[in-house]
Order: C-alpha cells, then structure tokens, then sequence
C-alpha cells in the first residue's frame, strides 16, 4: 500500500460490486469516427442500459462525460447519429408546468450495424461522411438538414 495517498494494489476484491455496461465491440471498432462523437455514442450507450431502454442523460451530464464546454457539440453529435438512423430523440415536457425536461434518445443497435456493414461494403470512410455532414449541416436550416436522407445510406 502506498503510504502517500492510501493506495491499494490494483485489483478486485471478492466480495466487490462492480458497476460496468455492457458495450458491443463494433462500437469501439468503428474506424475514422472522431473521437468525440465516438465517445458521444459510447454515453448514450451507458446510459441506454444493458436492455436498450431510452437514455435520458442532460446536455450538461454529456458534456461533463465527453469534456467538451460547448453545448452545440453535443447537439451537433445528437444531430449526427439521427442522421445516420442510429439515434431517435423524443422531446419531453413535464405535464405540471409544461416546461422542457431531458430528452430521451433511443439507440438502434441494429441500424449501427447495418449501416456499418453498408459502410463497409462500399468503402465509405468516416471523415468523408463527417464532412459531407458538416458542409449540408451549415448550409440547411437543421429542420430542413434532418428531414434529408443522409446520401451514404442511399
């Protein structure tokens, strides 16, 4: 035991809790996404849960996990796996005051998949489709930029 701090030898107790999630190694794998929106998709795996329920995390929540000060990043990220069909963001509002609370974002599994192996089959890189994304994303009002298929899933 370190006598500077109190620190133990790394490893497990028996009897210890350990608090985990379940991520599925095709997510780690995806090659040529940005770090940050590869983060970003790994938090909302988390906070999914290991039963795919909606993950309900704040903005501030997913920036203090992916360390980012901005709040248009997050959105950005959002606004990016909707595109690609792996995410659906249902906005809520609490029925008292009708006030906004956190959205919940439900995560596909399945369209990752699919959309990963229709990447692959036709050679398609993730920094061209980050930045086919950002060119349409600043030119299109983000109503009008969402309601478009993203031209790699075509």
């Amino acid at each position: 035991m370190s006598e500077l701090l109190g620190l133990e030898k790394i490893g497990i107790e028996l009897d210890e809790e350990i608090p985990y999630t379940i991520i599925e190694n095709y997510i780690f794998g995806i090659q040529g996404l940005s770090a940050n929106k590869k983060l970003f998709i790994l938090m909302i795996r988390k906070y999914a849960g290991s039963k795919q329920t909606p993950a309900f995390p704040s903005y501030s929540t997913l920036m203090k996990d992916i360390g980012v000060s901005k709040r248009n990043v997050i959105s950005k990220n959002i606004d990016f796996f909707i595109w690609l069909h792996w995410l659906e963001k249902i906005p809520r509002k609490d029925t008292e005051n009708n006030k906004s609370i956190t959205n919940l974002y439900i995560l596909s599994l399945k369209n990752i998949q699919l959309v990963l192996k229709h990447f692959n089959n036709n050679s398609y890189k993730f920094k061209e489709i980050e930045k086919c994304f950002e060119l349409e994303y600043k030119s299109d009002s983000k109503k009008e930029f969402l309601s478009k298929t993203c031209k790699y899933l075509k």
